[in-house]
């Protein structure tokens, strides 16, 4: 096995706990709905939205009750990619896959694959979390599923 399988394999076998640990921070009313459907994304989007609307959110003390201050905003944007893979995955199947981007030596990092699509779950995570995804979760889930009706699978998405 090499490293690039190793980091794979490692970093699959930590999404369902990662997810779990996502689930248990949203908590409440909220985490019953959390259900991996598109429309489930719609909550996590609010969820997102709600915690990240003060420019220091991350210094809030409500994460060092959870025990996870030193590692925001990285632990939320991991989690998110990984249950927007799980609502993709749910919905079209698919999974990790290491894609190595030929345009940038050395850039090799998991990507969800849907046939021969593949989604930059991470950036949109990361996107999520700063703002930078003004359609959210579910409006990219909803582009994601148009591109793959329109091409038939093929490329990548984000």
């Amino acid at each position: 096995m090499d490293g690039d399988d190793e980091v794979l394999q490692s970093f699959c076998a930590d999404e369902q706990p990662a997810i779990e640990e996502l689930l248990a921070v949203v908590g409440g009313e909220a985490r019953k709905h959390l259900d991996f459907s598109p429309e489930s994304l719609t909550l996590l989007d609010a969820w997102v939205l709600n915690i990240t609307s003060e420019s220091d959110w991350a210094a809030s003390d409500i994460w060092q009750v959870f025990g996870i201050h030193d590692r925001l905003p990285r632990w939320i944007e991991l989690r998110c990619a990984y249950y927007f893979a799980a609502v993709l995955r749910k919905r079209f199947g698919g999974d990790w896959t290491m894609y190595e981007d030929p345009q940038k030596e050395g850039f090799v990092r998991p990507f969800f694959g849907i046939g021969d699509t593949l989604v930059d779950a991470l950036r949109v995570g990361h996107e999520i979390v700063a703002g930078e995804l003004p359609e959210g979760l579910a409006g990219f889930s909803s582009e994601v599923t148009r591109r793959l009706h329109m091409k038939g699978s093929g490329g990548s998405i984000a």
